[in-house]
């Protein structure tokens, strides 16, 4: 399955990322300029509309067990996050007066098993000691839900439809309740993004026929302009437009 699309609109959206933070590190990013501040934010919500994607292609094109799937996520991700977890490490505690010297066993034991905590670092508030991590915080989050309904079995379709739900309702749970002890990861507006990315594969792979239609790209142009037009968090103005780039991009890919 050739994603020529997909894979160039992943590359920009780690571009946006690194030019972020270049520019954050050197001290051109002005906290008042919305548009600055967006920028790796939004490189960010891309990619979890694409990761939604991708997750929806492994888990359709062959049966998964729990382990399978856990095991190869954790291959892929923490060897290289536990290495520039342990580099900062070592340059907090050569360089004294950097903040990161205010972790303790238990922040960095946390940090390295991807559960969002409140940092004793001022400098880091609930980030992890790799400050860029918070991004595999909720990844690795969506990969455990992904492995829990996976044990249980059912078939590929089904098991999206439930991750779908448990993602929507996470949400609007936090968004009701206020449910403190989560807000950082399973209260995330951006698990929306990866609920998202599924709902576009099952289109894409099996409504083509309404994937492709002109009303639903008019649709799918009308209610992200409705969301801009209308008074919603700027995450919801973020992953409505984020959505709507996966798909333009899907609709410009070799069908």
């Amino acid at each position: 399955m050739k994603l020529q699309a997909i894979q160039i609109l992943r590359g920009l959206a780690a571009w946006m990322i690194v030019i972020y933070h270049f520019m954050k590190h050197f001290g051109y990013v002005n906290p008042d300029n919305m548009l600055q501040v967006y920028i790796g934010q939004f490189g960010v919500d891309i990619f979890f509309v694409i990761s939604g994607f991708i997750m929806a292609i492994i888990l359709s094109t062959r049966e998964r067990s729990a382990k399978d799937f856990i095991s190869n996520r954790l291959i892929r991700v923490v060897p290289n996050y536990w290495f520039w977890t342990m580099m900062i490490l070592i340059v907090g505690f050569w360089i004294k007066d950097y903040n990161i010297l205010q972790v303790t066993p238990s922040s960095i034991l946390m940090s390295l098993f991807f559960i969002t905590h409140d940092n004793p670092s001022d400098m880091l508030d609930y980030y992890p000691v790799l400050a860029v991590g918070w991004t595999l915080n909720v990844e690795m989050f969506f990969y455990t839900l992904i492995a829990i309904v996976l044990f249980f079995k059912f078939s590929s379709l089904k098991t999206l439809f439930i991750v779908v739900f448990v993602l929507l309702s996470l949400v609007v749970i936090y968004k009701i309740y206020h449910i403190e002890f989560y807000k950082a990861v399973m209260g995330n507006a951006r698990l929306l993004e990866f609920m998202f990315g599924i709902m576009l594969y099952v289109l894409w792979k099996n409504h083509s026929s309404l994937f492709y239609s002109k009303y639903f790209i008019f649709l799918s142009f009308v209610l992200p302009m409705i969301v801009f037009l209308t008074p919603t968090p700027d995450t919801l103005k973020l992953i409505s437009l984020a959505v709507l780039l996966v798909y333009l991009a899907l609709l410009f890919n070799n069908r």
